[in-house]
């Protein structure tokens, strides 16, 4: 006797040609009916009492979404006009997403601008201050001068290379050999 004869047995109300439907159904990946899911899982049962590692395996079929809008199913659920309507506010908010990081990306740059103006108003107004003050005293002119240009290089080279020391720091890459290692490699 098979196995299809012996689950057929201990279940009559399954015919050979309802098995062959709902193998096909599996095989096409269509939805199960509510009937063809109690076939199944009585088939299963049976199965599993007369060859428990046939059933061990288990397959699972998961789908996520992620949006602005409903998953396209949950979507065609809704009337026309309702559709139309969630469409459309998910197109207001990109827009409106896209102004407002279009307006931050400006203002930074605006910013980042004004602070280069301001930074070169007061340096060439230091280094006028220290030439003018170069008729009376050279040493004040000096001083004025280079605490001026210090201030300067204070304020745009050294934050800079801080954050080169951190994008190194998080992203080790293969270091160059020294110059004595490559004067060493030369002889």
């Amino acid at each position: 006797m098979s196995r299809l004869e012996d689950i057929q047995d201990s279940d009559a109300r399954t015919s050979p040609q309802e098995l062959a439907r709902l193998a096909q159904s599996l095989k096409s990946g269509q939805e199960l009916t509510a009937e063809q899911h109690s076939t199944l899982e009585r088939l299963l049962k049976v199965a599993a009492k007369r060859e428990p590692a046939m059933v061990a395996q288990v397959a699972i079929k998961q789908e996520i979404f992620s949006g602005p809008l409903p998953h396209p199913d949950q979507l065609n659920m809704y009337d026309d006009a309702t559709r139309a309507s969630i469409v459309e506010m998910a197109v207001k908010e990109q827009s409106h997403n896209h102004s407002m990081q279009s307006k931050g990306l400006s203002g930074a740059i605006l910013k980042d601008r004004l602070g280069q103006i301001f930074g070169f108003g007061i340096a060439i107004s230091g280094l006028g201050a220290a030439a003018w003050i170069s008729q009376y005293s050279g040493a004040a002119a000096a001083i004025i001068g280079t605490l001026d240009l210090l201030g300067m290089v204070g304020v745009f080279v050294v934050p800079r290379a801080f954050e080169r020391r951190a994008a190194e720091k998080s992203s080790p890459q293969p270091q160059q050999p020294s110059k004595r290692n490559r004067a060493q490699r030369k002889k």
